[in-house]
């Protein structure tokens, strides 16, 4: 692998190694390697190049980490979202994609959750939910959700403030629930 990115460096390049310790640990590290504008063997044949590295061993295992917790987010039942500060969806799992009707990431990413619900429900959410989950951190209940297509059903909901002001929601369909 080193030899490949010696090999491989035009001007500059960074990769990041796994690399074992002088005391035998394995860790992550990201190295910066910089050629000298002309290629010029040294005295014993061989040719210098530059860098620096840095270990990353943290940031690479919470990579891992988030990784396979959305690889879990994904396999989930229930629907599971996270919104921005202002309401915009940044994650999505397929579970909350289909149960809202729609198959691609792509058209919900960008857009509010108010698209999800009619617009008495979401005056509801942000006058009465909202409030509670902001007390509170949390709250968890149900709501009236709209379907692409304009289907209506009834869900339960859980919601989570997160420190930026994001949401995290947790959303199942409740229909059969209430049906019985």
């Amino acid at each position: 692998m080193w030899r490949r990115a010696f090999l491989e460096v035009r001007d500059a390049t960074t990769c990041e190694l796994r690399i074992q310790t002088a005391d035998g640990r394995f860790i992550w590290v990201a190295v910066t390697l910089r050629r000298p504008p002309r290629w010029e063997d040294d005295s014993d044949g061989s040719r210098t190049i530059s860098g620096v590295m840095f270990d990353i061993s943290g940031q690479a295992a919470a990579r891992r980490e988030n990784s396979e917790l959305w690889l879990a987010i994904n396999a989930a039942m229930d629907g599971i979202a996270r919104t921005s500060s202002e309401g915009v969806y940044t994650h999505l799992n397929r579970a909350h994609l289909t149960m809202f009707g729609y198959e691609r990431e792509e058209e919900l990413l960008g857009k509010t959750w108010r698209e999800l619900y009619e617009p008495d429900e979401v005056a509801r959410i942000e006058t009465e939910v909202f409030p509670i989950l902001i007390a509170k951190g949390w709250w968890s209940g149900s709501a009236r959700a709209l379907r692409r297509g304009g289907i209506i059903f009834p869900e339960d909901l859980s919601l989570t403030l997160l420190p930026d002001g994001g949401i995290i929601c947790i959303c199942r369909d409740a229909t059969e629930r209430v049906q019985a």
